[in-house]
């Protein structure tokens, strides 16, 4: 049952037997009848005096602004107002269900419950009788009960849904907290930092565990698997166990136990993946047949066994087919986009030509009628997903002009960068096992012909790997390399001389620092497989002290506008604006220019940094 940390304010005047008032008044037998029934309900109980918070006795009015509920008696009329006033202190910070309570005494109070009904709409007020010969206290709120409920029992309502709407509240505030800062960008060390501090170390502690509803356990899995955190997805579920209050109610929940298996696949450490394997065939066990069992649990058991093959440098034969297998079982339950591509790339590993094998064909129709219903185009597909397996699809057939333009829009809708890991780890994976085949071909004198569309194709893999690579912990790998894969978005003139705006061109960026009598260079090759651009227009070669300012856009955290003189002429400028892999790389570059700035001392240049004014086309 949630905890309650309830007071009672109460009127020393109104206790005292000299105050003459109009009525028989039961005021210490009231509040002695109130303060069993809270500690039976096992909710802590305090008394605060109301003229201590006339003179903001500062104890006094911490307890009363810190309850969690306040229960009040406001019969005596000459106080009412100044309890009402206090009431109304406690909703102005949101706490609207304390109880009110008035003595059902005659006339004058009939009135007085009127006017606290429709005037100060009190949510909670009991209308109170004391009977004498049975020493009880009865609830006359509704008169026409028979029989007249107890005080003690309406107040245990109350107290109760109270407490519920306490732990519903708490819980709803932690979740719209999630929700908020999921809209927001923070630094991954940061984030992790904020969902333990304020919210999973407050859950998990015996005073607020009541909170850890299902709900909740859930959406902070989901917030650290956001940001690949899988260890501290391990450990809440791990500490969620330990807690016996907190485990039983997170018994048989299938998410859970699916987020946990799901961690330990990723962070693959001291026998992870089998610990996973044991937790999905025991869910699988649960469900009598396919359609009651989560699709994401069978396809996640073949996830596994996939990762098992590759890392046995696709010697473990017996993984694939298990792979196979179950991915197979997954698409047969629910014939859905990523259960189908994951059992395509496998099986494309296991044949030659997709388009002769009858079960890879079949998958290959339905894959393209359900990306169909996804939209009329590639550009209205607006979930990372479904782009990627459009990517993969193409890929997998070798349309590489299709699969490019898909790795565009990939890159366009700024996915995470696990996204990014999960769609290019799938596709090494079948460049890995099929480069045996070429290299049979190559010892038959067959030399593979790679077309132009395949070379930009293989520029998307190498753009995609080292965003993945930037993203790593490894501070070698956050180096700026000497060749940076980018994408530049400029106004170009095709082969035939018309202009094209805003076109997205894959490129090369390379920073020439110390070269000795040679002019330190920033150098743009555009890939030569460029087919639509004029050769002219290939390479950019910018010298450094010609440029004016490279600004940051806010908007898209990859991406910079940089604005030079063109060949230091004052009166030939270029400006575009450039896309890394990612935001790490696009810091890392900030870094080198910034240092050069300040080793170098020249005047021309002038960077500035996080410029929103300036910003165009975002």
């Amino acid at each position: 049952m949630p905890s309650l940390k309830v007071v009672l304010l109460t009127d020393s005047d109104s206790l005292s037997r000299n105050t003459p008032l109009p009525y028989k008044y039961y005021g210490q037998k009231l509040w002695e009848t109130i303060q069993t029934t809270v500690k039976k309900l096992n909710y802590s109980c305090e008394t605060v005096e109301l003229n201590k918070l006339d003179f903001q006795e500062h104890e006094s009015v911490n307890k009363f602004l810190n309850a969690e509920i306040v229960i009040m008696d406001v019969t005596n009329q000459d106080r009412r107002p100044t309890f009402m006033y206090q009431k109304g202190n406690r909703e102005s910070v949101d706490c609207m269900d304390d109880i009110v309570l008035i003595q059902a005494s005659g006339v004058e109070n009939d009135d007085a419950i009127e006017d606290l009904k429709t005037t100060c709409k009190i949510k909670q007020m009991i209308v109170y009788r004391y009977n004498e010969e049975k020493d009880v206290f009865y609830d006359v709120t509704t008169r026409t009960a028979n029989p007249l409920p107890l005080l003690t029992t309406s107040l245990n309502f109350f107290l109760n849904e109270a407490a519920n709407n306490m732990q519903q509240g708490l819980v709803t505030r932690y979740l719209n907290r999630l929700e908020k800062r999921k809209n927001e960008a923070h630094d991954t060390n940061a984030e992790r930092k904020y969902l333990w501090r304020e919210i999973c170390n407050e859950i998990l502690t015996e005073a607020k565990q009541e909170y850890a509803t299902p709900k909740l356990i859930t959406q902070l899995m989901y917030a650290f698997r956001d940001i690949q955190d899988y260890q501290s997805m391990i450990e809440l579920s791990e500490r969620c166990e330990q807690n016996e209050t907190i485990s039983k109610k997170l018994q048989n929940n299938m998410m859970i136990s699916y987020l946990t298996a799901f961690a330990r696949s990723r962070r693959n450490e001291n026998n992870d993946r089998d610990k996973a394997l044991e937790i999905l065939t025991r869910l699988c066990q649960t469900k009598k047949t396919e359609s009651e069992l989560s699709n994401d649990i069978i396809c996640l058991c073949g996830r596994i066994y996939k990762d098992k093959y590759t890392e046995s440098n696709c010697q473990d034969q017996d993984s694939l087919e298990k792979a196979i297998e179950w991915y197979r079982r997954g698409f047969a339950a629910d014939p859905n986009i990523y259960a189908g591509i994951n059992l395509l790339l496998l099986l494309a590993i296991t044949t030659d030509d997709l388009r002769r094998n009858n079960e890879a064909y079949k998958i290959i129709i339905q894959l393209n009628t359900l990306l169909g219903k996804k939209g009329h185009s590639l550009k209205d597909l607006n979930d990372y997903w479904n782009v990627a397996t459009y990517f993969e699809l193409h890929a997998v057939l070798h349309d590489w002009s299709k699969a490019c333009q898909a790795a565009l829009h990939m890159y366009l809708l700024n996915p995470p960068i696990w996204y990014l890991k999960s769609t290019i780890n799938n596709l090494k994976i079948l460049h890995q096992a099929t480069r045996l085949r070429d290299q049979e071909q190559l010892s038959r004198g067959q030399s593979p012909i790679i077309t132009a569309d395949e070379q930009i194709y293989s520029f998307w893999i190498d753009f995609f790997s080292d965003a993945i690579n930037s993203n790593s912990t490894s501070s070698e790998e956050r180096e700026l390399p000497a060749q940076v894969p980018v994408l530049v978005c400029d106004t170009y003139e095709k082969t035939d001389g018309a202009p094209v705006n805003n076109f997205y061109v894959e490129a090369h960026l390379q920073l020439n620092f110390h070269t000795g009598q040679e002019p330190e260079t920033l150098v743009i090759r555009i890939i030569e497989q460029q087919k639509q651009i004029r050769k002219g227009d290939l390479v950019k070669t910018i010298y450094m002290n010609s440029i004016r300012s490279i600004i940051n856009v806010k908007r898209d955290n990859r991406s910079i506008f940089l604005y030079a003189y063109e060949n230091s002429e004052k009166f030939s400028s270029v400006e575009f604006q450039i896309y890394f892999p990612s935001a790490e790389r696009r810091t890392a570059f900030n870094e080198k220019m910034s240092k050069y700035r300040s080793e170098t001392n020249v005047e021309e240049a002038k960077l500035e940094f996080d410029v929103s004014n300036k910003q165009r086309n975002e």
